[in-house]
């Protein structure tokens, strides 16, 4: 073996990077939290491992001595998609549980392993004849098909995905008030990876068909593939492990009774409680039998906690923890202040957060404190945050707000 040989190098990378992800899974299914929705992410570890051991195989030329394991890769390649997509629907839906319609996104890969059927059942000198001359067997044109199809197959998840994941963003605002851990961000940042590998995969697809069967895959863009996969493995894994559960709790929370902030109880039927993280939508709200008068009284008891006892200024507070400490179901809180204050949670926190760090900004005896202090102090968890979310609501950065006070 040729050490300097770029196909040793990649071919070893595959193998470290195919026990890495073998590792990851392990950890995955160990894990506590998210039990479904890491399940699906371990699975997609061990097909990750398995396509980068194909890789392996075929760059350091098993295939010529088992070549029974043909072919593995071309089914595992239509499994990312619908496995990262349950990953992140469990993630984001609240899902506890498998549930039988989800097998319909493997149906194209059972139909795949029938396609293919004859094939892995063809004997291994048959394979070797392929392996030696794909062009003078009838298989080459069905795999040049499967391979445009699976780049198909794959773009239409990665749609799907983004769709999803911003779907999520905006449920979110309903629910939290600082969105760093639960915003899902990294994933996104995976996705876009995602795409990458699929334009470089897309490239050897094309190069691949232009050539013809036969060419090395390094030469024929496969082996960066296989390093984009590489990257893709450790950044899905290890980031997985460190996601926090994000809708935990909002079930029972949302089934509780209302009770108004003095102590009187509102009549509120509890059949009308949606299960899983309240729902904005009008329509949703028209059915919740909730009279626009106790909907402006609620959200009058929402503004007198927000005021006076400042929870805004815990970075963690969720609708959930404002709806107990006013005495409010979820669903009912989340009405008050889309309908009555115009805004989701998210708005309507970071609204008070923003008018806190405006009056400290503006009172020369909060002068020895300095900007990201004050941010903090007023419910922010970070620069970033505080930075963007005052720009968002005054114009300016909050240095820039503390200065006209100065001019």
């Amino acid at each position: 073996m040729d050490l300097f040989s770029t196909t040793d190098w990649i071919s070893t990378l595959d193998i470290l990077a195919a026990a890495q992800g073998i590792f990851l899974a392990v950890l995955l299914v160990g894990r506590s939290v998210n039990r479904v929705a890491n399940l699906y992410l371990a699975l997609l570890m061990i097909v990750f491992s398995v396509d980068l051991l194909s890789a392996a195989y075929f760059i350091e030329g098993y295939d010529a001595k088992w070549p029974h394991l043909m072919g593995v890769d071309v089914v595992t390649g239509v499994l990312y998609g619908p496995l990262l997509y349950l990953y992140a629907h469990a993630l984001t839906g609240m899902r506890g549980a498998f549930h039988r319609r989800d097998l319909v996104h493997f149906l194209p890969c059972l139909i795949l392993l029938a396609v293919l059927a004859p094939f892995y059942m063809q004997s291994g000198e048959a394979k070797l004849l392929f392996r030696a001359d794909p062009s003078s067997s009838g298989w080459t044109g069905i795999i040049e098909v499967i391979g445009y199809g699976k780049l198909v197959y794959g773009l239409v998840y990665l749609v799907l995905m983004f769709y999803l994941l911003r779907s999520h963003r905006r449920q979110i605002q309903t629910q939290y008030s600082t969105l760093d851990k639960v915003n899902l961000a990294w994933l996104t940042r995976v996705l876009i990876g995602g795409f990458g590998v699929w334009v470089v995969a897309a490239v050897a697809q094309i190069v691949w068909t232009w050539q013809g069967p036969g060419n090395d895959p390094v030469e024929g863009f496969g082996g960066f593939v296989s390093v984009f996969m590489v990257i893709l493995v450790y950044s899905i894994g290890y980031l997985g492990l460190r996601q926090p559960e994000i809708f935990q709790g909002v079930r029972a929370a949302s089934n509780d009774l209302a009770v108004v902030h003095d102590g009187s109880l509102l009549i509120i039927d509890e059949s009308s409680e949606p299960e899983g993280p309240a729902v904005t939508s009008v329509e949703s709200y028209s059915r919740s039998g909730l009279s626009e008068e106790n909907r402006d009284r609620i959200h009058d008891q929402l503004v007198t906690v927000m005021e006076e006892d400042a929870p805004f200024k815990d970075p963690a507070l969720t609708l959930q923890q404002l709806a107990k400490v006013a005495g409010l179901t979820v669903h009912h809180g989340s009405e008050a202040i889309n309908q009555s204050a115009g805004k989701n949670f998210y708005e309507f926190v970071n609204g008070y957060r923003v008018e806190d760090a405006k009056s400290r900004l503006m009172d020369p005896k909060f002068d020895r404190l300095t900007v990201l202090a004050i941010g903090m102090d007023a419910g922010f968890n970070s620069k970033s945050t505080f930075n963007s979310t005052f720009k968002k609501y005054t114009g300016l950065t909050p240095s820039a707000f503390k200065q006209t006070r100065q001019a």
